[in-house]
């Protein structure tokens, strides 16, 4: 993280109940939660922050949605989930330690 965007995401008064960021000033969409290992949460006050929202479910549950709809595939959607899911892990993670 870059000293800015870590000093905004260590600040509490960006953290509502501790699991809500809210941050104009941060440049990222996607921040780590406040707990190793906590995985990501969205910064609210990120102007594309409700679009990446929305990608994320899209990427969550769009592609083993059509799997199951189109082929009826158990295999398939399970595969299809699990890819989703790492797309979109991978996704956060890169967009949360740009700098």
């Amino acid at each position: 993280m870059m000293s800015r965007n870590r000093d905004h995401w260590e600040n509490p008064d960006n953290w509502t109940a501790g699991i809500i960021y809210h941050c104009p000033e941060d440049t990222r969409y996607f921040v780590p939660k406040g707990w190793k290992w906590g995985g990501w949460t969205i910064n609210f006050s990120h102007p594309k922050a409700w679009f990446a929202g929305l990608g994320a479910i899209a990427i969550a549950v769009g592609p083993a949605t059509l799997a199951m709809r189109l082929t009826g595939n158990r295999s398939l959607w399970l595969l299809a989930m699990l890819v989703s899911i790492i797309a979109l892990c991978m996704w956060a993670h890169n967009e949360s330690s740009k700098e």
